[in-house]
């Protein structure tokens, strides 16, 4: 069932909003169960009732990944308003699965995010809509972008906004273009702002007739988000990629028509806007649509994310080994309670060695134990003996 919201006149003075219903036939609701009298009836909204709520929307963009995926919110939304840096305070809500609403205080910060164009989140694009109040969130279509587009090995005559123009009106509508104050954009590339249809291939180049001759220009994108290789897509439809449902089984990995040669390196200007245009201010904020630092801040916080994963798996694993580490610390803890046993008893039997060894090799001072005689200033031994006849010996 589709909704939406029509202008009709009751009075002269006012304008009402006519929520009718374009649906085909009641089996588009409520999955083919039928209506009751109550539930076809419409309702009508006046205008002066969502008059602030629309004045509020104003400043008010809605956007959603293109690739839906699991994502740490807390993390999305410290890097959007690290990475959008807006001068007045920004509120960030989720109103469906994979669908956000981003609300700003200030009209210059909303304009700002607009004009830089595409925004990615781990390498995922974040599609970015105006505020309609009149279309609920299953009404929303997300289907097209901007990106920034380069056209290689053009010729140098050809490389102006008129010809770049023309190119890119065969992709989309174009935006803008890199030139300078005469139109003229001679450089490695020339650039181009297009806006591409999400769900149709990215293009590769065209083929330029001048005069009597040909050449083959090459199209490379800037900040390209992850894409498929076999259809050239960068969202698929419902049935998936249809593309790599009938490749024939003998083609192998790299066989795709499209491929990381379409990503485009980083232009040294990345301001969202044309490089001839005259700076902002100094006292204006600028936001980069792609900031260096991005990419690592998104695998910084993936990283702290991972981590808090494995350390809750190992306080799992410790907690189930509780019983055997508490019967180790049990076991540390008697050694503890009778080591200083242990080590009295280690120091006893050091003394009984050095006890014997001193009974096996008297030295001077230290009493021989054998006979109980002392060791004379000459090295002999007085005393302690007897002799045959039963007197003492001298030894000298």
């Amino acid at each position: 069932m589709f909704l939406l919201w029509a202008p009709r006149l009751r009075h002269e003075s006012t304008r009402i909003f006519v929520l009718t219903s374009i649906a085909a036939s009641e089996g588009n609701v409520l999955g083919g169960l039928p209506l009751t009298e109550g539930e076809k009836k419409g309702i009508e909204i006046a205008e002066e009732t969502v008059q602030d709520l629309r004045i509020k929307g104003s400043k008010c963009l809605v956007g959603r990944l293109g690739v839906p995926k699991k994502l740490n919110k807390e993390a999305f939304k410290a890097i959007i308003m690290w990475i959008w840096r807006p001068a007045e305070k920004l509120m960030i809500n989720e109103v469906q699965e994979n669908l956000w609403l981003f609300e700003f205080a200030e009209e210059g910060d909303k304009r700002k995010v607009m004009a830089g164009k595409p925004w990615s989140y781990d390498r995922t694009l974040l599609i970015l809509n105006e505020f309609d109040g009149r279309l609920a969130p299953s009404q929303m279509e997300f289907l097209c972008s901007p990106i920034w587009v380069q056209i290689h090995n053009m010729p140098l005559g050809c490389m102006n906004r008129a010809v770049g123009t023309q190119i890119g009106r065969t992709m989309g509508e174009v935006e803008d273009a890199a030139v300078v104050e005469d139109d003229v954009g001679w450089g490695r590339y020339l650039r181009l702002r297009v806006v591409i249809n999400l769900f149709q291939p990215l293009e590769r180049g065209r083929t330029l007739f001048i005069s009597r001759s040909s050449c083959w220009v090459t199209f490379k994108c800037e900040k390209l988000p992850i894409f498929c290789f076999c259809c050239g897509c960068i969202i698929h439809g419902p049935k998936g990629c249809l593309e790599a449902s009938v490749r024939k089984p003998n083609h192998g990995e790299g066989s795709e028509g499209w491929g990381q040669w379409l990503h485009a390196d980083d232009h040294p200007k990345r301001l969202g806007g044309n490089e001839g245009r005259k700076a902002d201010p100094p006292s204006s904020p600028t936001v980069s649509n792609h900031c260096p630092m991005e990419e690592n801040l998104v695998e910084g916080f993936l990283e702290k994310e991972r981590s808090q994963k494995v350390k809750n798996q190992e306080n799992i694993d410790a907690h189930s080994n509780l019983e055997s580490q508490s019967s180790c610390k049990t076991d540390d803890a008697v050694l503890n309670q009778y080591g200083n046993k242990a080590r009295k008893m280690e120091r006893c039997d050091k003394q009984d060695v050095k006890r014997k060894e001193v009974f096996q090799n008297p030295v001077e001072g230290i009493p021989d134990l054998r006979k109980g005689a002392t060791k004379g200033k000459k090295g002999g031994i007085k005393g302690g003996g007897s002799g045959e006849n039963g007197k003492k010996k001298e030894y000298v």
